[in-house]
């Protein structure tokens, strides 16, 4: 039996297939893979899938999500920075992500893209009691 591929050369080998190394982006490293797999962590939780994993413009992984006129992308960055950003018609706001609390922004991401629900990530819903 050949040996079982682990998450990093997984990683590394979706990064080949979507250009990196052809000039378009820098190829990910530690940093951007490790932030990376904590958010597909998150997303799994949440049974989040994305559209698609690209090369991040600024060096490091995007995760994007579409749906009709809303898109959204998380990028792990190679400075150690997540972003996300989510755009459509009428709204375009980006936000770093603090990583203890990356559920947050993939929960914001979901019901943006899918529920079309727009809230800041550290926004919480009011409480109807109040």
């Amino acid at each position: 039996m050949g040996k079982q591929p682990d998450d990093d050369d997984t990683l590394k080998d979706v990064a080949v297939r979507a250009g990196w190394g052809l000039h378009v982006a820098h190829t990910p490293n530690n940093v951007s893979l490790q932030n990376s797999k904590k958010v597909l962590l998150a997303m799994a939780v949440a049974r989040l899938k994305p559209t698609r994993i690209v090369a991040s413009e600024q060096g490091g992984i995007g995760i994007q999500f579409e749906k009709n006129d809303r898109f959204a992308t998380i990028d792990c960055l190679n400075d150690g920075s997540v972003l996300v950003l989510m755009r459509n018609m009428e709204l375009r706001r980006v936000w770093l992500v603090d990583m203890r609390q990356v559920e947050e922004s993939v929960q914001a991401v979901q019901s943006f893209v899918y529920d079309a629900v727009v809230r800041p990530a550290s926004e919480k819903p009011e409480d109807p009691e109040k």
